[in-house]
């Protein structure tokens, strides 16, 4: 199988190229190799074809989908100082052209895989001893700097206890996270809407 995976530069991008093609697979890059991640491009094993382009570019996504029959979508950005446009043509606009050249017809594409984020979900859902479930506000600044981890309760300020569940509400509570549900929901969208398999990770 031939397989593109975009931000594939990264930490999980190339360790997810080696695991390909140790069984066999095809695999191509698209990596803009933008600094601090990258100080260049990255030493790739025998057999990975590097690209180096933005998802931001049409003509990019051209060059890099070619023959591929799936693509594993992990490029993003994700920095929490205030380029909140960037966040949103990296991850949202670049998926968005993606699914536009898959329905013009002209790749063999078949699945996309999507690499998403718990940020998705904000601070998440907590339980506190006086106000049962709650979801707090987003940790302060101020309180991270002076160790603070744990998010208070929104309705009283005291303690609470993070809480696992099957299923979970979306409420980002960054740029950065609301961005990713937007790249989530195009996938789900118009995958479902124009048969296009896909799977969120």
């Amino acid at each position: 199988m031939k397989v593109l995976i975009t931000g594939g530069a990264g930490f999980i991008g190339q360790r997810t190229g080696q695991l390909l093609l140790k069984q066999g697979h095809q695999v191509t890059i698209l990596d803009n190799l933008s600094p601090p991640a990258h100080d260049g491009p990255p030493a790739l094993p025998v057999g990975m074809e590097l690209i180096e382009g933005d998802v931001r570019r049409r003509e990019d996504w051209v060059k890099a989908l070619r023959e591929n029959e799936v693509v594993i979508h992990l490029a993003d950005h994700h920095d929490y100082l205030p380029s909140f446009s960037k966040l949103f043509h990296v991850n949202a606009v670049g998926t968005a052209i993606l699914f536009e050249l898959l329905l013009e017809g002209k790749t063999s594409v078949r699945r996309v895989v999507l690499g998403s984020t718990t940020a998705v979900y904000g601070e998440g859902k907590y339980r506190c001893g006086k106000d049962g479930d709650v979801y707090p506000q987003p940790r302060r600044v101020d309180a991270l700097e002076h160790g603070i981890w744990d998010p208070p309760c929104p309705i009283c300020g005291g303690a609470v206890t993070p809480m696992v569940t099957d299923e979970s509400v979306a409420r980002p509570t960054s740029a950065y996270g609301l961005s990713k549900l937007a790249q989530e929901d195009l996938v789900r969208l118009l995958g479902e809407r124009h048969g296009v398999e896909w799977v969120i990770l």
